[in-house]
């Protein structure tokens, strides 16, 4: 009994210093987002609806994952600026099937796709990088993920920026 207090204490104190170190090495890195309008973006339904609800939906997870993917790979007191230009959401309501109005049917033809325009500014706002980009997986269907996780809402579109963070936000800092 005495082992087991032992040990869940270290695992606590471990805990706790981990916890800690995280908060130091969090970057206070701020993501600006322009969105424009939305009703001309390509395919932003929500299970086949696609109004102002889903609209504020889908700029809410964006603008979550960009504050996520900032933190990660850009030095405190940077920032990110995004003007989203065009969203396609992998999938397609094909009109064909009315009985499956609010399913997504997945195919290869119709993959995810993002453009946006960024900019990288560092602390006295100087652009660092910037540029445009069109991201898309056409091998989207093949992914090594958890299915659970592609039910998520914008799954795809999410996992586009965080490759694209991945693979250019350090980049710009080499």
């Amino acid at each position: 009994m005495k082992t087991r207090i032992i040990a869940f204490a270290s695992l606590l104190n471990l805990s706790i210093a981990l916890t800690g170190f995280a908060k130091t090495n969090a970057s206070d890195a701020k993501v600006s987002i322009d969105f424009g309008s939305p009703s001309r973006y390509t395919d932003i339904e929500i299970d086949g609806f696609s109004g102002e609800r889903e609209h504020r939906i889908v700029k809410e997870i964006i603008q979550s994952e960009l504050e996520r993917q900032a933190i990660l790979y850009l030095p405190s007191g940077y920032t990110l600026e995004v003007s989203v230009e065009d969203i396609d959401f992998a999938g397609y309501h094909e009109p064909l099937y009315p009985q499956y109005d609010h399913v997504r049917i997945m195919r290869a033809s119709y993959p995810p796709r993002f453009e946006f325009r960024f900019a990288v500014l560092d602390e006295d706002q100087l652009v660092i990088e910037e540029g445009m980009r069109s991201l898309t997986d056409l091998n989207y269907l093949w992914r090594l993920d958890l299915p659970s996780r592609k039910q998520e809402t914008a799954y795809y579109v999410r996992s586009l920026l965080k490759d694209w963070a991945r693979s250019e936000l350090p980049a710009a800092f080499e």
